[in-house]
């Protein structure tokens, strides 16, 4: 879909708007912004591989610990 031009003028019932104004020019122009801004860079995180080794060992201790007294239980 394309979209007219930013001085284009919109009619929307009986009274013309310029589309510049808007509201849906206003939430496109700020969603292309937000989707072409890089990802900020934060040097605080852990690397991809430890967070990913800390959410996999949140998972999998938990079903250890319930397969492990299942295993007592049995």
């Amino acid at each position: 879909m394309t979209l007219p031009p930013a001085a284009a003028v919109v009619p929307v019932g009986d009274s013309p708007i310029e589309w510049s104004a808007s509201p849906a020019r206003a939430l496109h122009e700020q969603l292309m912004r937000s989707f072409a801004a890089p990802a900020p860079v934060r040097p605080d995180r852990l690397p991809v591989g430890a967070r990913l080794g800390i959410i996999g060992v949140a998972t999998l201790v938990p079903w250890i610990a319930i397969l492990g007294g299942w295993a007592l239980l049995a």
